[in-house]
């Protein structure tokens, strides 16, 4: 697995890319799940 670098990129951008890296994997019900799951939590519940 690739370091992240977290200093020069955003975190929503970096769970936007694994959204879709997942949803290109696993299929767009998994997707989908994962991509609401981080609209529900938000940017304040990002990082905490």
């Amino acid at each position: 697995m690739p370091r992240i670098p977290w200093k020069s990129a955003s975190l929503a951008t970096v769970l936007y890319a694994y959204g879709m890296l997942i949803f290109n994997r696993v299929g767009k019900r998994h997707g989908d799940l994962f991509l609401a799951e981080v609209r529900r939590a938000g940017p304040s519940g990002i990082g905490k």
